[in-house]
């Protein structure tokens, strides 16, 4: 039956007000309350649905019909609410219309955002990454291989085990109090206490090869132990240090081996300090032969954090060749300085002083445990994903957490976002362009390459966010390099003169004359290309390079430590007040800088 729809409704027509479903029986108000209540009508549009309602059943029972025939007349009353809201819906204004249309469009779109969204989330909470690299086994393959023979790392445990903290003459202070024990590596009393362990250290460097296992439970362990007993600490031999874990992400290998080497390095310049004071030539020649051997052995794995702390002990070396060369050359013998100049010449040119081999590694290793793997090579972010690089951008696994991009914007970013082939790519040529840069001379190398993954990186967790903070760290290791590689060339110039004072009897008039005897070719200067600077004097003479302001100042060297620095960062030279530095970069004579309160 079709519903009763009172005609004027759809015209406007107003009612009395003084009408109401309150005069009809108990059936016609129930059934006029049951169309008012679902027609979702504005309250003056009820009352004039009620006025219309009342006066078409008032009217049907003056007519003599009953109440259940004007029920039955009336017909569905649920179609009848309906077909009244949408007349009267017709009547409202064009306002309302467009605001409604407006309301239904959002809503529309927020369902077809959760019906997405519900989607992408099942899509991506069902992926799980594949391991199928193990990194540390494919380090630790070819250390494996080396003979024991040729092993030093066992020495070097054995120069650790017989460490000792040099005996205070007072072990209490003026109220009684415990003093702490010396600092073994860096004081004269520390290598006077520790020849045992220094005489160790000489037979370790003198080995070909290190051949220590990256990521060892048991050197791990030895070394904490160690560490606490130096410390003090009573149960250092029963101390747990945490566990080693059986596949760590490749970006979470322990190398506790590089702060040991950094420690007998100082030992050993420490020791030199008191064979230069006691004019024991066999003794500064051995350690500093040591030292840079030291240097060799921390770049036997590709990480280049071992790149950097080889080339961070082989620095201080060449720091302390230069000063006995300046003081008291004489204490150097002719196989020691042949000895360091091809230890500085066997860690490479100086595109090879970093390697970047183990960074692409890792980030292999970051992808395969953070993405799906579609067997060609591409595949989508998981959750284990974004929790692991989450812990990575925070550097805390306890703040990151469970993040809420884990449950807002992953779903979408492992649909939309980067793909697993496309971030490798993108960091492989990253690190190919960052090559390709660092093959120009510093001298004419141009501003760093904008490399496209910072334009990935605008998305809170993925892999990109991660290159953003490891990128810069490979540009500031290429600006390393290069100073490390003018610090270089110009300590085996110098140990090249010292080579012709001794065969001549006196010093060259210029560099060319040590070629191609002593040294390969003339070195350059870092900061124009040009030779460096050479100028003998009265027995001696002066090697520098014009340095960061790029003006010869003849020679001139700066006053203190940090201006000493500031000359020769060539890394931040666009940050200086250049006009007001007037000092080069002095590689001889040597000179020494008093240390400040804040220096080790």
């Amino acid at each position: 039956m079709t519903p009763y729809l009172p005609k004027a409704l759809g015209s406007g027509a107003a009612h009395s007000p003084d009408l109401s479903a309150a005069s009809l029986p108990a059936e016609l108000r129930r059934l006029v309350d049951r169309v008012l209540k679902r027609s979702r009508l504005w309250p003056a549009e009820r009352a004039d649905v009620e006025a219309e309602l009342a006066a078409h059943f008032t009217d049907g029972l003056a007519a003599g019909l009953s109440t259940e025939k004007l029920i039955e007349e009336f017909g569905d009353p649920d179609a009848a609410a309906s077909l009244i809201r949408r007349a009267k819906v017709r009547l409202r204004p064009a306002r309302w219309k467009a605001m409604h249309a407006i309301r239904r469009g959002v809503l529309a779109c927020l369902a077809m955002t959760l019906l997405l969204f519900c989607f992408f989330s099942l899509r991506f909470y069902m992926g799980r990454p594949t391991i199928t690299r193990n990194i540390r086994q494919e380090i630790n393959a070819p250390l494996a291989a080396i003979p024991a023979d040729q092993r030093a790392w066992p020495k070097y445990r054995e120069a650790l085990a017989a460490m000792v903290n040099p005996h205070r003459e007072k072990e209490t202070d003026g109220a009684g109090a415990r003093l702490p024990p010396l600092e073994p590596y860096d004081s004269p009393e520390g290598a006077q206490a520790n020849q045992k362990a220094i005489a160790k250290l000489r037979e370790a460097a003198a080995m070909p090869r290190l051949g220590m296992m990256v990521d060892s439970r048991d050197d791990y362990l030895f070394i904490s132990r160690q560490q606490a007993r130096m410390l003090g600490q009573k149960d250092w031999e029963t101390q747990d240090f945490g566990v080693v874990e059986d596949d760590p992400p490749a970006i979470h290998i322990l190398l506790p081996h590089l702060g040991v080497f950094r420690g007998f390095a100082r030992l050993l310049l420490q020791d030199v300090d008191v064979g230069v004071r006691e004019k024991d030539a066999q003794r500064v020649s051995g350690d500093l032969v040591a030292a840079m051997q030291m240097a060799a052995h921390s770049r036997e794995t590709p990480f280049l954090i071992c790149d950097l702390v080889s080339m961070a002990i082989a620095e201080i070396a060449m720091g302390k060749v230069r000063q006995v060369l300046t003081e008291t050359p004489s204490l150097l013998s002719d196989a020691a300085l042949s000895r360091i100049s091809a230890s500085l010449r066997a860690m490479g040119p100086r595109t090879e002083l970093v390697r970047f081999d183990a960074e692409l590694m890792s980030f292999d290793d970051i992808l395969q445990r953070s993405f799906t793997d579609n067997g060609h090579g591409d595949g989508r972010l998981t959750p284990a994903g974004v929790r692991l690089l989450s812990q990575l951008v925070s550097l805390s696994e306890r703040e990151a957490g469970r993040p809420a991009a884990e449950v807002i914007a992953a779903p979408f970013s492992s649909s939309f976002g980067p793909g697993r082939k496309q971030l490798r790519e993108t960091f492989a040529g990253s690190i190919a362009r960052i090559e390709q840069w660092r093959q120009t001379p510093r001298w004419s190398r141009p501003a760093p390459p904008d490399l496209e993954i910072y334009r990935l990186s605008s998305v809170s967790i993925t892999p990109s966010s991660f290159l953003a903070l490891l990128l810069p760290a490979l540009d500031n290791a290429v600006a390393t390099t290069d100073q490390f590689d003018a610090v270089r060339d110009a300590t085996l110039a110098i140990i090249a003169l010292e080579q012709f004072r001794r065969a001549k009897g006196n010093f060259p008039a210029s560099l060319d004359e040590l070629v191609p005897s002593f040294l390969p070719c003339v070195p350059k200067d870092l900061a124009d290309g040009q030779t460096l600077r050479y100028r003998p004097s009265a027995g001696s003479y002066i090697l520098y390079s014009i340095g960061t302001n790029l003006k010869d100042d003849g020679g001139k060297p700066p006053a203190t430590l940090p201006d000493d620095m500031t000359i020769s960062n060539f890394r931040n030279r666009q940050l200086l007040d250049l006009g007001k530095i007037d000092w080069d970069w002095v590689f001889f004579p040597f000179r020494s800088y008093p240390k400040t309160s804040g220096e080790r």
